[in-house]
């Protein structure tokens, strides 16, 4: 996977929030939705907030694709497995945010930055 890729990480509670809203949604005009956090995040990115976030540094190891194909063969089939090494191929593209976190809870989405902050315990 490429460290350079982002994407846009929700957080959990605000997918929650979001989900908990979709059936009125559609009530309400607002048709369907796709969640994303409020910010495109690099996976090199993402790591270092998870280490600022406990106060220590967390290495990042990129993976070759056939690193990944071996770490993750037992977990996942492998069309699952080519899908995540091609989502990687594609750094921008993975990158896009939908609004619509926003529209339907009125509040933005917390960032990665945020969750992190609130998880640390979970990573120590």
């Amino acid at each position: 996977m490429s460290a350079s890729a982002g994407i846009g990480m929700i957080a959990g509670r605000c997918s929650c929030r979001a989900s908990s809203r979709v059936n009125s949604a559609f009530v309400t005009g607002f048709g369907p939705t796709t969640f994303t956090g409020p910010e495109p995040v690099r996976r090199r990115d993402a790591v270092q907030m998870i280490g600022e976030a406990i106060g220590r540094p967390v290495r990042f190891d990129e993976l070759t694709p056939e690193q990944a194909r071996d770490y993750w063969k037992d977990t996942y089939p492998a069309e699952v497995i080519e899908w995540f090494l091609e989502m990687g191929r594609y750094v921008d593209g993975n990158a896009w945010v939908a609004p619509d976190v926003e529209q339907v809870t009125g509040r933005p989405g917390r960032t990665f930055r945020q969750w992190a902050a609130e998880h640390a315990d979970d990573f120590r």
